[in-house]
């Protein structure tokens, strides 16, 4: 067995194991089905993993997978991930930068 499909196995496992092994486990197991080629199953994985990320409102990491996502096939799911967190992010610079700018005052 090679060392994606190897990798793949174990992340999978441990998603079932422990009922959700976490956000790392499964950015793993996308990334060993990038690379063992089964691009539908890593596709879905991101795709499941952005909206979970979203839930969570972790925007960077999020942009990261849509990216990703995006990368494997440019579906409307991952664009409208990647808008979101785009859209995410940019409030919270704007928000930072006008807390900055009230604290100089």
């Amino acid at each position: 067995m090679d060392q994606s499909a190897f990798v793949r196995d174990e992340c999978a496992a441990r998603l079932k194991q422990q009922g959700g092994a976490g956000l790392a486990v499964e950015y793993l197991l996308a990334l060993a089905c990038t690379l063992h080629g089964e691009r539908e199953r890593a596709l879905q994985t991101f795709l499941t993993l952005g909206d979970r990320l979203a839930g969570k409102g972790a925007w960077e990491p999020l942009a990261a997978v849509a990216e990703r996502a995006l990368e494997l096939d440019e579906t409307a799911a991952g664009a409208r991930l990647l808008v979101r967190a785009t859209r995410a992010c940019a409030a919270i610079r704007l928000v930072s930068r006008r807390c900055a700018a009230r604290g100089a005052s």
